[in-house]
């Protein structure tokens, strides 16, 4: 049987006709559809969210089952952070 189900939301947006509209809500009642249906018949349920932003709707989807979150990746934290950190250099020197 079915242990468990992972969504990729990247590519279900582009399956969906929306590309990376992750709040778009064609794409958030498909997740939402997933999430109840997996959880209904006692199966494992997660989602890897990688956008911006998602905090919220990640909550939400924990709360109503799902219980394999993957949030984020190690390259676009990274990204994230050294951008603050040239943004605070380059204020810095501006003053």
């Amino acid at each position: 049987g079915l242990d468990g189900v992972l969504i990729g939301p990247n590519d279900m947006t582009y399956n969906l006709g929306i590309p990376r509209q992750y709040f778009h809500s064609t794409q958030v009642e498909v997740v939402d559809e997933v999430i109840k249906k997996a959880r209904a018949k006692n199966i494992g349920v997660g989602i890897h969210v990688v956008y911006q932003d998602s905090y919220e709707q990640v909550a939400r989807w924990a709360k109503m089952g799902a219980n394999i979150i993957l949030h984020w990746v190690d390259i676009m934290a990274f990204r994230i952070a050294m951008n603050q950190e040239l943004d605070a250099l380059r204020k810095a020197l501006e003053e």
